[in-house]
């Protein structure tokens, strides 16, 4: 879902759902995904915009009854004064620093993956065109 009608604001969501249930020689597995992603734009000016974005993913396995919950929110702001000069100011993964595994099944394989987000950060960028 993406509305933008040129006004002072934009939203984007986008989302994801997967859902498996395995059975093979007695073994029942089931695992679920949910990924949701949330933007929303507010142009305070024909030149700048404030940028809001979360994500949240939720994974479930019912075999090791695993189940993760994380989520994450940046915070951007661009600002574009001419067509030659472009500056992005952005505040990554404010709130959320751990480790975070998914799973997923299939008939005759279990894979986990495992990994750590990104620590907090802050990127400044500054593009200048001729």
């Amino acid at each position: 879902i993406n509305i933008d009608n040129n006004t002072w604001y934009g939203f984007k969501y986008n989302g994801l759902v997967r859902l498996g249930n395995n059975k093979a020689n007695g073994f029942n597995t089931s695992n679920t995904f949910f990924k949701h992603n949330l933007e929303i734009d507010f142009y305070t000016s024909s030149k700048s915009r404030i940028n809001f974005e979360t994500e949240s993913v939720f994974t479930s396995f019912s075999a090791s009854d695993i189940n993760n919950k994380n989520s994450l929110f940046n915070m951007s702001f661009f600002y574009k004064p001419s067509k030659k000069l472009f500056f992005t100011a952005s505040l990554n993964n404010v709130f959320n620093e751990q480790f975070f595994s998914t799973i997923d099944s299939n008939t005759n394989y279990v894979s986990e993956y495992k990994f750590s987000l990104r620590p907090r950060q802050f990127t400044v960028g500054l593009s200048f065109s001729f």
